[in-house]
């Protein structure tokens, strides 16, 4: 009788499988010496047709205990889960792995989260979950209150998730929670319930009140009920804080890369998003008093954003603060580099909420074409602040629009120049290429139009 076929006997201890038994073109016929479990050692039914569910929790219990790896090593394996897969680490390192998402499939069958791992304070260890799918059966029947996950890690140190496939969530695909040293790769993240109609909760992949360092990188994410990605925190003793988020490819979300409420020190950059509904990047506050946050420290380099189709002032790439009686401060944030073509707004700094604004923040080198309103919006700021060397042309509106200066705020520390604006006022012809607070300082820029219309007096 194989390993892999009698029955499993709790206290026995498996010696390393030797190579044969991975099947040819395993991506695991490189580790011979690996030692780990299975699900149907502990009785899972590989053809989907009964509930796996309590023999991945016998499996991923034991191999905590014992220090092995949990491998789904039967090609084209279909497990159903019946109930949530809820481990608690206790200090000890969890993996999972499969055999590619093309081989390897978790149906969640009901309303709960699919794989829930969690540590406690002090006593993180790291997670690894790789190389399955995982979706939702009926998930468009829903009708419940918004928030059951997919996966959910929490309290975890060394945390690695990767190509997964994930569909199907009436909640946040992935979801990962006070969290360091993390990184989410790979992963294709679709179809959630509402599909890329707005619907709050429906986030592709959430990363909250994590401390860091944390990367997302070469995900592809689509047809999203909210941001595809999202960095926050709404406590404000811990912020999220020292992540990165780049080469992600995104299409026909209702929300945007996100970051809000409490973060700190991050680079957004080179990520393409298409046909996003509010935004491409968005940096955003709409809290109440009880909730007053700052973001600070952030680069947002080198995107491309098409195709916005425009919530509000929100632009292709936007400081925003839509509503809320909090105070709400965005600071020391440079978005450079960037191309945004065929939307609403194109780069917008702004504050529609009386106690939010902005300021430390530089508008560089970015190219701005076919805006439906205008090229650059910038309101309720503070100093030091520049917007150089852009290129904006064919606006409906004003290539730039430079609004209120913050009580406070100098002329001197506020600068427009070395800016290309060509073809505005498409829409409108009796708007100007530029319109601003007389507190902006307006250097040398080339405008493309009447010398007597290119700013409003």
């Amino acid at each position: 009788m194989s390993i892999l076929s009698r029955p499993f006997r709790r206290r026995e201890v498996l010696t390393a499988l030797p190579a044969s038994v991975l099947l040819a073109g395993s991506v695991y016929a490189d580790m011979p010496n690996v030692k780990y479990y299975t699900p149907e050692q502990f009785g899972a039914d590989p053809t989907g047709k009964t509930a796996s569910s309590i023999a991945f929790i016998s499996m991923l219990e034991a191999a905590m205990a014992d220090g092995f790896l949990c491998i789904c090593d039967r090609p084209g394996a279909i497990y159903r889960f019946d109930r949530s897969v809820n481990i608690r680490t206790r200090g000890r390192p969890v993996s999972l792995r499969g055999l590619g998402f093309a081989k390897t499939k978790i149906l969640i069958d009901g309303w709960f989260t699919g794989i829930s791992i969690a540590g406690a304070a002090q006593h993180e260890e790291m997670v690894e979950l790789k190389d399955f799918e995982i979706t939702r059966l009926n998930y468009q029947t829903y009708t419940g209150k918004i928030g059951n996950r997919s996966i959910a890690v929490t309290r975890a140190k060394r945390v690695v998730i990767s190509g997964i496939k994930e569909s199907g969530s009436i909640g946040f695909g992935i979801f990962v929670d006070r969290c360091f040293d993390y990184e989410i790769s790979r992963c294709v993240v679709s179809d959630h319930l509402n599909g890329k109609a707005h619907l709050s909760g429906t986030d592709g992949i959430h990363i909250y009140r994590s401390p860091g360092p944390g990367k997302v990188f070469e995900n592809t994410i689509h047809d999203v009920g909210d941001d595809a990605i999202s960095f926050g925190s709404f406590y404000s003793n811990e912020p999220t804080q020292n992540f990165q988020c780049y080469n992600n490819r995104i299409s026909n979300t209702a929300g945007s890369i996100k970051i809000y409420g409490n973060a700190q020190t991050f680079r957004i950059f080179d990520n393409v998003v298409t046909s996003p509904k509010t935004g491409g990047v968005i940096i955003y506050d709409d809290r109440n008093v009880a909730q007053s946050f700052k973001i600070s420290g952030g680069e947002i380099q080198g995107n491309i954003v098409k195709g916005q189709i425009g919530a509000g002032i929100s632009g292709g790439i936007s400081i925003w603060s839509p509503t809320g009686d909090g105070e709400g401060i965005q600071s020391n944030i440079v978005i450079r580099n960037n191309q945004i073509e065929d939307g609403n707004f194109g780069i917008t700094v702004a504050s529609q909420a009386p106690n939010k604004f902005s300021e430390g923040v530089v508008v560089a080198d970015n190219q701005i074409q076919r805006m439906r309103q205008r090229g650059i919006m910038i309101d309720r700021c503070s100093g030091p602040f520049s917007v150089t060397g852009n290129v904006v042309s064919e606006t409906g509106f004003e290539s730039a629009f430079l609004g209120e200066v913050r009580s406070g705020g100098k002329s001197a520390d506020l600068e427009f120049s070395s800016n290309k604006l060509s073809r505005y006022a498409i829409v409108d012809r009796a708007r100007y290429a530029i319109k601003c607070d007389p507190r902006w300082s307006i250097g040398s820029n080339a405008v493309d139009g009447p010398a007597d219309r290119w700013r409003a007096p």
